[in-house]
C-alpha cells in the first residue's frame, strides 16, 4: 500500500507527529558507540544496534498509530556524506539507501496506518553547522550534497529535508536583526535566539505558543501571558497572520476563563503555581 504524498500531509493535516532525538536517545539510553565518522547511519548492519533503533522508531509508530496521526519519520543519515561513509570504511556499502530501506520495512508493518507514514531523507552537513565560518559557498554546497541527494532519491525517500532552505529563506528575511560591529558572538546569540522563536510559533495553527514547546523539558506544553507579552510583539511585525491565529485561540478562552475565576479552588492551585491542574481545566492558560 502506497503511503500519501508527504505534500497531502502536510497541506491537509492539522497536526503531525515527527521522531526526534534519535542521536541523543541512542547515546543516553543504550550500550552502543556512535560513530565517530557516521554516527548510529552503520547502525542498520549490526543486529542489536538496529534493534535498539527500531526500538525507538517504533515508539513513535506507536503513538501515531494508536490516535491515528500522521507521523515523519527521517532516515538515520545526518552523517552519512561519501567521505565520511568512505573513512567508517563502507564504501561498498549502500548506507543512504540501507537505511531508508530499513525505515520503510517498519513502515509496511503498520499495514493500513503506512499509509500516513513519510520518511524524508536527511542531508549531511560539512562540518560543525553551528559554525557560520564553515558556511559552503553555493557551488561548494552543490558539490557536497548532491551526491547523497542522489542516493536518497533513488532509494525511494518521500521528500529531502534539506527543502525547507526556501522557508528559513523566506523567515530570515522578515525577521533577522543585524547588529553592526562589536563581539560576533552578539550577533549568533540573536539569531539563535530568533531560530527558537521560529521553533515555537511557526506552526501553532490556532493553538497556543508553549512556554519550552510541546515536548520541553518543563510545563508539559502549556502557555502563559508572557506569550502575547514577548512573542506577540515579534510576530506581528515578522507573521502577521501567525499572530492573528494566536490572539483568536486566546479570545476563544475567555469565556471558559471567566468561569475558571468563579472556582475558588482551581484559583488557588494556580496561585500555588500548579498550573496543569489548570490546564486540564481549560487547555491552558
Amino acid at each position: 500500500m502506497l503511503p500519501t504524498t508527504f505534500e497531502n500531509i502536510f497541506h491537509q493535516s492539522a497536526c503531525i507527529l515527527g521522531e526526534g532525538a534519535l542521536i541523543e536517545r541512542l547515546r543516553r539510553d543504550s550500550p552502543f558507540e556512535l560513530d565517530p565518522f557516521i554516527v548510529n547511519s552503520g547502525f542498520v548492519y549490526e543486529e542489536p544496534k538496529r534493534k535498539a533503533m527500531e526500538s525507538i522508531y517504533r515508539q513513535y509508530l506507536d503513538a501515531g498509530a494508536r490516535h491515528d496521526l500522521p507521523l515523519l519519520l527521517s532516515t538515520p543519515t545526518w552523517r552519512a556524506s561519501r567521505q565520511r561513509i568512505a573513512d567508517a570504511g563502507l564504501a561498498d556499502r549502500d548506507v543512504n539507501g540501507d537505511n531508508f530501506r530499513f525505515l520503510d520495512d517498519l513502515r509496511k508493518s503498520y499495514k493500513d496506518y503506512s499509509r500516513k507514514v513519510v520518511i524524508g531523507g536527511i542531508m549531511s552537513c560539512k562540518g560543525d553547522a553551528y559554525d557560520r565560518n564553515q558556511t559552503l559557498e553555493a557551488d561548494e554546497a552543490y558539490a557536497f550534497h548532491a551526491w547523497q541527494a542522489q542516493k536518497l532519491a533513488e532509494a525511494g525517500v518521500d521528500f529531502l529535508m534539506a527543502r525547507q532552505r526556501e522557508y528559513m529563506d523566506n523567515f530570515w528575511h522578515s525577521s533577522d536583526v543585524r547588529i553592526e560591529g562589536g563581539d560576533t558572538n552578539i550577533q549568533l546569540a540573536m539569531r539563535w535566539n530568533l531560530f527558537q522563536l521560529l521553533q515555537a510559533s511557526g506552526r501553532v495553527e490556532g493553538a497556543g505558543i508553549a512556554a519550552k514547546g510541546l515536548t520541553g523539558q518543563a510545563y508539559e506544553g502549556h502557555y502563559f501571558w508572557d506569550a502575547e507579552i514577548y512573542v506577540l510583539p515579534f510576530l506581528i511585525y515578522t507573521a502577521p497572520r501567525i499572530a492573528r491565529g494566536v490572539l483568536k485561540f486566546r479570545y476563544k478562552l475567555l469565556d471558559k476563563a471567566r468561569e475558571i475565576l468563579l472556582e475558588p479552588a482551581i484559583v488557588k492551585e494556580v496561585l500555588m503555581g500548579n498550573v496543569g491542574d489548570l490546564a486540564r481545566h481549560n487547555g491552558g492558560i
